[in-house]
């Protein structure tokens, strides 16, 4: 009887903690049908706790913040607000999504590059950024669902509005450029052809131009890319490419400069890791090389030496820095 009785209290108890137990998961989820956004997430990040979280809900959380975003800019206006959350909510996407998912990001991103696309900028280098901005938030968009038609359309009237008009500010400004020896003139040209380059990666007339362009700013240092980098000489070794670069910080913030962060990618789109060992045969025969550092915002430039293998001294695209999960730099060989 005694037995009876503790398996008796022992499965009550059981009952009992399950159903005290709350579903924060089916919370969160009518929370995100209402669209109170804020309610939802502070109902994921207690499901999150729970040892029977399931992490495909990521996916949920990722989407309360970009749309918590995008509820606040329809109220305010300000692109800013959406960016912010939108950015968080990239943080929470998995490497496998699921097919509603990506219906449902393709839509938060047409509202994005919409949103930068009718912004008042700041200044030249915001109206810029935001320009860029725009078209490859639209572009992603159809990256995820080639179906949606706002995107497909909006990105269409965009390039009818301004694909010839950056092909000759790019033209004008880097003819303007060789008359006067101005180099910015130069970045300003590389900025309009790479842009129209988004709508047309193969135009001769671009391509033409670009690499007269990339071979005016290859060995200059651009302010307009946060983390400029500036390719002052190239040099083969055997299997091993040697890349003497200069690098400087304009950024508002220092930034953790690691040597894993670099790639160098080809024409072919073949990317290249730093090759360490390498590295350490400069570094012993008194070659300046880089190593892993931090760079404080608008300290004095830093040198040295990246080594790369490249057996086959395939034609290079360009050189990168990863800065953060989604912004990096790029400096492009002619």
């Amino acid at each position: 009887m005694k037995n009876f009785q503790f398996i008796l209290s022992a499965i009550i108890s059981i009952l009992l903690l399950h159903c005290g137990s709350p579903d924060f998961e089916a919370e969160a989820e009518k929370a995100m049908q209402n669209a109170n956004y804020s309610e939802a997430l502070k109902l994921w990040e207690k499901a999150k706790q729970q040892e029977n979280y399931d992490e495909s809900n990521n996916q949920k959380i990722a989407l309360a913040y970009m749309l918590k975003g995008q509820e606040l800019y329809n109220k305010t206006r300000n692109v800013r607000s959406f960016v912010g959350n939108f950015e968080i909510g990239q943080s929470f996407i998995p490497e496998e999504t699921t097919p509603e998912f990506k219906k449902q990001y393709s839509q938060i991103l047409f509202s994005l590059g919409k949103a930068y696309n009718t912004a008042k900028p700041k200044n030249t280098v915001e109206k810029e950024d935001f320009f860029s901005l725009s078209i490859n938030r639209l572009k992603e968009a159809l990256l995820q669902d080639s179906t949606n038609s706002e995107a497909d359309q909006l990105l269409t009237e965009i390039k009818q509005n301004y694909f010839q008009g950056l092909i000759d500010k790019g033209k004008e400004s880097y003819k303007k450029g060789v008359r006067t020896g101005n180099v910015n003139l130069y970045f300003t040209a590389e900025y309009y052809l790479k842009q129209a380059m988004e709508f047309e990666s193969a135009n001769k007339e671009i391509l033409s131009y670009l690499k007269k362009v990339e071979a005016k700013t290859l060995s200059v240092l651009n302010y307009r890319d946060g983390l400029a980098m500036a390719v002052l000489k190239q040099e083969y070794q055997k299997d091993d490419l040697l890349i003497y670069v200069v690098i400087k910080n304009y950024l508002a913030e220092s930034v953790s400069l690691k040597l894993s962060n670099f790639k160098l990618v080809d024409k072919t789109g073949e990317s290249h890791s730093i090759y360490s060992k390498g590295m350490k045969v400069q570094e012993l025969f008194g070659g300046r090389v880089l190593s892993d550092s931090t760079l404080a915002p608008n300290q004095p430039e830093i040198d040295g030496l990246l080594v790369f293998n490249l057996p086959e001294k395939p034609k290079l695209h360009y050189l990168s820095y990863q800065i953060k999960k989604n912004k990096e730099s790029k400096k492009y060989f002619p």
